[in-house]
């Protein structure tokens, strides 16, 4: 299973980041690199990004799952929480009723305020980590709006270079005819 710590998650993150850095670099030394070389390494490249966006994968569903698990805990705890503060109230108004002696009542108050310490720090820890397992998913979201904007941009793209095609193949026809009516009218002059 992956790791659940965000540091792994933000490492894989900025690795993926470099390596698309990389390979941009490596697009614009396509024309001056042997064919051979630049191949070689836009495929380790491809390969390497491939992996980084694989595991970033799984830990995005390893988040989601894990969520779901400290969500059902938190429900738990709160009405333990809840539970203990009943009885934390009851004890008080029973002391004020004159139920216990002062000495038996910081006794129980004390354990009762232990056990909804020790509720409330384990809240705090899982409230702490369903915020970093969020972030894991929230960012597996924004991969998947980058890689339907880049398929997008590069569908546009598409359109735009074959829209441009029958334009210049227009723009060239027309200057060949100009060229050809100047050789025309160059041949007529002699």
């Amino acid at each position: 299973m992956p790791e659940n710590n965000g540091e792994g998650f933000e490492e894989l993150v900025k690795k993926r980041q470099d390596l698309g850095d990389k390979l941009k670099k490596l697009e614009k030394k396509k024309e001056t690199a042997k064919e051979k070389i630049y191949l070689k390494v836009k495929t380790d490249y491809e390969k390497r990004l491939e992996d980084i966006n694989r595991a970033i994968k799984e830990q995005a569903s390893f988040a989601e799952e894990r969520v779901s698990k400290l969500q059902e805990e938190e429900e738990v705890l709160k009405e333990k929480r809840e539970s203990y503060a009943d009885r934390v109230a009851e004890l008080k108004l029973r002391f004020e009723l004159g139920e216990f002696e002062e000495a038996e009542y910081d006794d129980i108050l004390e354990e009762e305020e232990k056990k909804l310490g020790e509720i409330d720090k384990s809240l705090d820890n899982i409230k702490d980590e369903i915020v970093s397992m969020e972030g894991l998913i929230k960012e597996k979201k924004n991969e998947k709006l980058e890689v339907a904007e880049e398929v997008k941009a590069k569908e546009i793209d598409e359109e735009v270079t074959e829209e441009k095609l029958p334009e210049a193949a227009e723009v060239e026809r027309e200057k060949a005819e100009e060229k050809e009516e100047e050789e025309r009218v160059n041949v007529q002059e002699k």
